[in-house]
């Protein structure tokens, strides 16, 4: 026979119970990085809903042995079951009924559990008259014999089947597993489903679901425990204690903690008059239950209490908080910063002086939506007493929000992927990691076990048309002159932020065209540095072998921590508004080390930003690409953060080493944008619309040029030494002013009577082989300083402040039918390089011209 003990106060300390049961319902605290806002509609019509669980203990049903099966009916509706209700639970073929035991887990004066017959042992009804509240349960438990036989005939795995009917209809298969392998500290049920006010599985992309309830139960012994007159009786218990556990939430899963108000420290940690914190019912967003056995105190029982929005500490994305048995606990999350950017929760050193079984949280979409009246706050559960009945919950405090209700749940806008989240942990001692449902314990390592039935999105095509708008604009209206730009991306989230409203399609990738003409300027390498792989945090390459990794976030995975780039890597600043955060995201752009591997690109671009309040960290990389011809440039950026934002504005720094430069000649210009969007199953371009400048003057103010640019190069040249027959060096320079057409040959003529003593320099050998060098990675040469004449400087970008390059002037061999060459190599091995930076900013190899000389 087995009995429920009555509730009372646990022996064991309340302190430790609570944080045991905190480490199960930290698994299903939903989403953080959130946000949505604005007005709501009318609540519509209330209802009862039926959440059914069947739980065996053990969860491995030995055969020829005895257990129990648990089966528990919830109202998570927002209205109370009245009338008749009726529990049929028909057991699989293989275990036959001994006995029931029912019981009303509540707060209110309603519903009282008749007897539950037993039919041929292997059909349990049980039926129940009256009213069951808004998160009251309806618990039998069947004790029960299995067959010596059962699972051998087939596969070894049946369903118990469960049907519910009276104020709402609802059933369930769930399966039970015959083995005799000891039952392990593993997963029984682990699942996310978000719903409509219609209690339909809600699978409409992008969607505020009414509500969303999370199931995470843990595998059950079947335990030999002392009763209350000292004889010993088996109740469900843990196979193992959980000590740290780890939720991975769904990417695009949305929680908006600024709909609602908060619960303030002082507020939670107080402790009134029935021994419950202070938090007024409008702060409640939800209910958590928990299944426990608590040896020598309450036994098999379930609590039942209120999750409220807390004010969150700094650097907390949010902070939920409930209170169990007068002890409050304390919940906080993280955004998956350098992966998918969805959220993970997670508990570690959980108390060992409690069996946690199992837990159910339910969180209302619009949680001061006024149906979740009947369901707000401590007064609607007993005050926190399990023993506690109310003849009329939920009358004190304000149950009516202040606020017209705002959204806070957010469903993802990608209909590819389903609605998957995954689960992973250890236990205590010798208790092992946590095992997927249906497995051994023979598992080496840590795993991450996916939730059952993940909901499939779908109707992305329902979603508002994408419309993103795109601003660039360079601080300089003047041609041929270094430029900081500005680029602002906009995404209108108008219905996004409504009650029943569907989200904008969230961005995926987005490629920016810049006008032929807008250009990279070399003056922007002096004394700029780059962001290292390890500064950024970045895992596009393995830091070991140096080969790029694989996976799908290739391109965009970093680690979680801050970066470390240095402040001379800055090359701008990048703002991001959204409305799932308090405040504006704002960082830095940092320029990556060149050839940063995945990218085929040498040019990256890194994005690390955070919201100052709750720490909220985003890192992106980007490359871009020159055209070799036409100098014009292109950045991508894939795989960005499946969240809404309204605007992203970007800014590259002004002055003479800034990183662009104006076009050379007035008039409109346009750059353009295409993106890509997670809603599409397919990745396709979306224009968005061009974004126009004008540049409307020459440099420094300067008239327009004409069509033609002007070309008036200044030319100086002489020796050092003006001693007549006396050796000197002698000096060439050639410069070209901004705005003016570019050099493509030089044709030099020198005095009469000045002459070079050729007799006196080896020249360098194999002419067409030096020709024939390529441009950019040669570094070793057939000249040695035998054949060198002399040093060339290069200056090399539009402003005050070029970029300067040394080189090497070498005699060769006859050219193309002339006596000698010259060999010039330039040495852009270290571009930008200063004293504080030898090794300069880019890497560009040696630039080798090749020249003839002739002599009258």
């Amino acid at each position: 026979m087995i009995s429920r003990r009555p509730a009372s106060r646990c022996a064991v300390s309340s302190v430790r119970r609570a944080c045991a049961l905190a480490a199960v319902l930290l698994g299903v605290i939903l989403s953080t990085w959130a946000g949505l806002a604005p007005e709501a509609g009318a609540a519509g019509a209330v209802a009862a809903h039926w959440d059914l669980e069947s739980r065996p203990a053990p969860t491995n049903l030995q055969p020829g042995h005895e257990g129990m099966i648990v089966v528990t009916a919830s109202n998570i509706g927002d209205a109370s079951a009245t009338g008749t209700t009726e529990v049929l639970d028909k057991l699989p073929n293989g275990i036959k009924a001994k006995s029931t035991t029912s019981k009303i887990e509540g707060f209110g004066k309603g519903a009282l559990p008749t007897s539950c017959p037993v039919a041929s042992g292997t059909e349990v009804t049980c039926k129940v008259t009256g009213e069951i509240r808004p998160y009251e349960e309806f618990q039998i438990e069947i004790s029960i014999e299995v067959a010596s036989t059962a699972g051998s005939d087939s596969e070894a795995e049946a369903n118990n089947d469960v049907t519910v009917t009276g104020a709402a209809h609802s059933e369930l298969k769930r399966p039970v597993i015959f083995s005799g392998e000891p039952t392990p500290f593993g997963v029984e049920a682990y699942e996310l489903t978000p719903e409509t006010e219609a209690f339909t599985t809600d699978t409409q992309a992008g969607s505020h679901p009414f509500q969303l309830t999370t199931t995470f139960n843990l595998n059950e012994l079947f335990a030999p425990e002392d009763g209350s007159k000292g004889v010993a009786e088996e109740l469900p218990a843990a196979p193992a204690l959980q000590k740290d556990l780890t939720f991975k939430l769904p990417a695009g899963l949305i929680g908006n903690v600024n709909a609602m108000p908060e619960c303030a420290d002082a507020d939670f940690g107080a402790d009134g008059e029935e021994g419950v914190d202070g938090c007024r019912s409008e702060t409640a967003i939800g209910v958590a239950s928990a299944a426990v056995n608590v040896e020598n105190a309450v036994h098999f029982h379930t609590f039942t209490v209120p999750v409220f929005n807390l004010v969150p500490a700094a650097g907390e994305p949010a902070r939920f908080g409930f209170v169990v048995d007068h002890v409050p606990i304390v919940l906080n999350t993280k955004v998956r910063t350098g992966e998918d950017y969805g959220v993970t929760v997670s508990t570690q050193y959980t108390s060992s002086a409690v069996q946690v079984l199992g837990s159910r949280v339910t969180f209302w979409g619009v949680p001061n939506d006024p149906r979740h009246n009947s369901s707000r706050g401590w007064t609607c559960f007993g005050l926190g007493s399990p023993g506690y009945k109310l003849e009329n919950p939920c009358v004190s405090d304000s149950v009516e929000p202040t606020q017209p209700p705002k959204p806070f749940l957010l469903l993802p806008a990608e209909c590819e992927a389903p609605l998957s989240t995954q689960v992973s942990g250890d236990a205590w001692g010798a208790g092992g990691v946590l095992v997927a449902p249906g497995h051994s314990a023979k598992a080496i390592g840590e795993v991450e076990i996916p939730g059952e039935n993940p909901t499939p999105m779908e109707g992305c095509g329902n979603l508002p048309s994408f419309g993103p708008s795109l601003q660039v604009h360079p601080d300089s209206e003047s041609a041929s002159t270094p430029t900081g730009l500005t680029v602002q991306v906009s995404v209108p989230q108008t219905t996004t932020l409504e009650v029943g409203g569907l989200s904008e399609p969230d961005v995926k990738s987005t490629k920016l065209v810049l006008p032929e003409g807008l250009q990279a300027s070399p003056a922007a390498a002096t004394g700029l540095s780059t962001c290292s792989v390890g500064a950024a945090g970045f895992l596009g390459q393995d830091t070991d072998t140096g080969e790029a990794l694989q996976g799908e976030l290739i391109a965009q995975s970093f680690s979680s921590g801050p970066a470390s780039c240095p402040e001379e890597a800055k090359i701008g600043t990048v703002n991001i508004k959204t409305p799932v955060l308090k405040e504006e995201v704002v960082g830095s752009v940092y320029l990556a080390s060149q050839d940063t591997n995945p990218f085929t690109s040498p040019l990256v671009l890194y994005i690390i930003a955070e919201e100052p309040t709750s720490k909220v960290l985003v890192k992106l990389a980007g490359e871009v690409k020159m055209d070799p011809v036409t100098g014009q440039l292109t950045s991508l950026f894939s795989k960005t953060p499946q969240t809404p934002f309204e605007t992203l504005t970007l800014h590259l720094h002004s002055g003479p080493r800034a990183s662009q430069s104006t076009p050379a000649h007035c008039g409109e210009y346009q750059a353009n944008a295409t993106f890509t969007t997670w809603s599409e199953a397919t990745a396709t371009e979306r224009a968005s619309n061009g974004s126009e400048f004008n540049i409307t003057s020459g440099p420094d103010g300067s008239p327009c040029p004409g069509a033609t640019l002007p070309f008036g190069p200044g030319f100086q040249a002489g020796s050092t030494n003006n001693q007549a027959a006396a050796f000197s060096p002698f000096t060439l320079t050639i410069n070209k002013p901004d705005g003016q057409q570019s050099l493509t040959s030089i044709t030099a003529q020198l005095p009469p009577g000045l002459s070079a003593e050729i007799a006196s320099v080896t020249p360098c050998g194999n002419a067409k082989a030096i020709e024939a060098l390529p441009t950019l990675t040669k570094t070793e040469f057939p000249c040695g300083e035998a054949s060198l004449i002399g040093h060339t400087t290069s200056s090399s970008g539009l402003g005050g402040e070029p970029v300067t390059l040394p080189g090497k002037l070498y005699l060769t061999e006859g050219v193309d039918g002339a006596p000698f060459g010259l060999l010039a190599v330039t040495d852009a091995t270290k571009v930008g390089a200063t004293s504080a930076n030898l090794n300069g900013t880019f890497n560009v190899g040696y630039v080798n011209v090749l020249s003839t000389i002739s002599v009258n």
